[in-house]
């Protein structure tokens, strides 16, 4: 659905995928350095430039399986019901979403996710939208790459997926 320079998607699943659709001209090795795959759109004329965020519905499911096993709140609205109880900014829990390496801007792959910040008085439902809210921040990084090496600034994107149907972390 991304058919004009400056248009931008997230497919939103195991992953979070962020395409954009790019002049061919202007690709040169910051793209490569910033970690964004390029390749040949199906619009003559235009490339796509492709990163985000690795592993991010992942990362969702690890927290599932691991923390609501046995639990009656193990399906995705409990888990998003959970997030939204806790304030934004999670009580200072902060979650460094790197569980399968960094890509775009920092494109790390043996970088390590990470749960920082914890003390006696916090909740799953911290933990909980602190995931989203790293993913999210994440996103916005590679966002803000794109920008700062397209010129463009991407006001609307264009949301697929599994990850589309939580308004929540849409919204977030």
């Amino acid at each position: 659905g991304i058919r004009r320079r400056g248009q931008m998607l997230n497919s939103s699943g195991t992953g979070d995928s962020l395409v954009v659709t790019l002049d061919p001209d202007q690709i040169d090795d910051r793209y490569f350095q910033a970690g964004v795959s390029c390749g040949c759109h199906v619009v003559p004329g235009l490339t796509y430039g492709l990163g985000g965020v690795r592993g991010s519905g992942r990362m969702i499911d690890w927290l599932r399986e691991t923390f609501f096993a046995g639990t009656r709140d193990t399906g995705y609205e409990a888990l998003v019901a959970r997030a939204a109880r806790a304030p934004a900014g999670s009580h200072g829990v902060v979650v460094a979403p790197h569980f399968q390496g960094a890509h775009i801007p920092q494109q790390d792959p043996m970088a390590k996710g990470a749960i920082l910040g914890l003390r006696t008085g916090h909740t799953l439902d911290d933990i909980t939208r602190a995931l989203f809210e790293a993913i999210t921040f994440q996103l916005r990084l590679a966002v803000d790459t794109y920008a700062g090496l397209t010129g463009e600034t991407f006001p609307d994107v264009i949301c697929i997926g599994g990850g589309s149907r939580n308004t929540f972390w849409v919204q977030m």
